[in-house]
């Protein structure tokens, strides 16, 4: 007689059915109980595979993507679950790979915008700057929810001359994007009306770029005659390879500011450094990215340094309590300031974020905590970075070991600090 529960195709669909709705009326728990059901009943049910990979994504990616790939070697003619797989493959950092499926995935789906941009940053992580600016122009061919109607109604610069007409560059994501990208506007502002629109906490900064007609801030009307263009998308008008990145610092902080700044800031005889460990919340790798104060915490008894907190925003609030170091968020009311601040430092360590950027842009030293899998302009490798010559890079050695990081960084400034001390000097015979 034959078994109603192993193998039973028939039950295990059934199962995968009542799985899918349960996903979808965000009852993930009860969804991955009955993913694991049908899996039971038949354990070649592809959908089940997939589904149970999509649920397990987050918390437990090596498993993710096993199954993810056992269900794309049973069905890998399907476009969602080879779209999912090089998204797994990426977040594994298996960079290269992830690229290869992603392109197999658009000869599926060759209007799948989404994939387009994953195989952007691909290509660009891996350097491949030509391929990869081209594709991440697919991130606009979908409406953007953050855009404000009288920026998306305006038509987009293709390279024409322009006349009269002012071109708009604007922001689009972070402010560490716009920072990156500001040092290329001499090379497409001669002879144009250019306007920058930025961040509001960037605008004093920016103020003084050169080429530049004015600068306003996000929640500011842009000229309703302009052509616009994405900050970002720099990269492709100009062609940007690793090896054309101006290896220069191009920001620079008031020199009234910075003065008044050293002049509060003692170092003790020693190094002064600042600490970033969190980034922007509403980052979706923000979990990534940031980095629990109590393992920050390890820097702070390290002699001859005395620290400095710029962290803002809800993290900030982390070192209530007393940790041994001072607080200048209060006193950081935008980028300007901080500029002036990070100039009066000797050192910033921080996490990825936009400080680092600043940092690189004005020559500071800067040594930067990386995840595993970090953004794709750190690239796969290596201490340094093309975009900023002051930065030195630590990157996690596998998902989610921030130990190792601060275990490096820990080793890295007592170098730095003997390398400023200078020798006692002996007097008499």
């Amino acid at each position: 007689m034959q078994s109603l529960f192993w193998p039973n195709p028939d039950f295990a669909h059934r199962a995968w059915g009542r799985a899918v709705a349960a996903y979808r009326s965000g009852q993930p728990a009860s969804a991955e109980g009955l993913a694991r059901l049908a899996l039971v009943l038949h354990p070649g049910h592809f959908e089940a595979l997939h589904l149970l990979g999509v649920l397990v994504a987050a918390g437990r990616p090596e498993m993710a993507l096993r199954l993810v790939l056992s269900a794309a070697r049973l069905h890998g003619g399907i476009a969602e679950v080879t779209v999912n797989l090089g998204c797994l493959l990426y977040r594994r950092g298996r960079i290269d790979e992830a690229v290869v499926v992603f392109r197999r995935a658009l000869a599926l789906g060759p209007e799948n915008q989404a994939v387009h941009v994953w195989l952007g940053l691909g290509l660009l992580a891996l350097g491949q700057f030509a391929g990869g600016w081209a594709e991440f122009e697919w991130r606009f061919m979908k409406p953007q929810p953050w855009m404000p109607a009288e920026l998306a109604v305006l038509p987009l610069w293709s390279g024409e001359a322009l006349g009269q007409r002012p071109l708009l560059l604007h922001y689009e994501q972070g402010m560490g994007d716009i920072l990156q990208f500001c040092r290329f506007l001499p090379l497409v502002t001669a002879g144009a009306r250019v306007v920058l629109q930025v961040h509001r906490p960037l605008k004093r900064l920016l103020a003084a770029l050169p080429g530049v007609e004015r600068v306003i801030a996000h929640d500011e009307p842009p000229p309703p005659e302009a052509v616009r263009l994405p900050v970002m998308s720099l990269g492709r008008v100009l062609a940007l390879t690793p090896d054309s990145v101006p290896a220069r610092a191009y920001l620079s902080a008031d020199p009234a500011a910075v003065a008044r700044w050293a002049g509060r800031l003692p170092g003790d005889g020693g190094v002064r450094v600042g600490l970033v460990w969190a980034g922007n919340p509403q980052h979706p790798r923000d979990r990534q990215r940031s980095l629990p104060f109590p393992l920050a915490q390890r820097l702070l008894g390290l002699p001859g340094i005395t620290w400095y907190s710029l962290q803002v925003g809800p993290r900030a609030g982390d070192i209530a309590g007393g940790p041994p170091l001072v607080d200048l968020a209060p006193e950081l009311t935008d980028f300007a300031d901080t500029a002036a601040a990070l100039s009066a430092l000797d050192l910033l360590v921080s996490v990825d974020t936009a400080v680092v950027h600043l940092a690189g842009a004005l020559g500071r030293p800067a040594w930067v905590m990386l995840s595993h899998v970090a953004d794709w302009r750190w690239g796969l490798t290596g201490e340094t970075t093309p975009w900023y010559p002051s930065l030195r890079l630590f990157r996690q050695p596998r998902e989610g070991d921030w130990e190792a990081v601060i275990d490096q960084v820990a080793g890295a400034l007592e170098d730095f600090f003997t390398a400023r001390t200078p020798e006692p000097t002996h007097e008499g015979p």
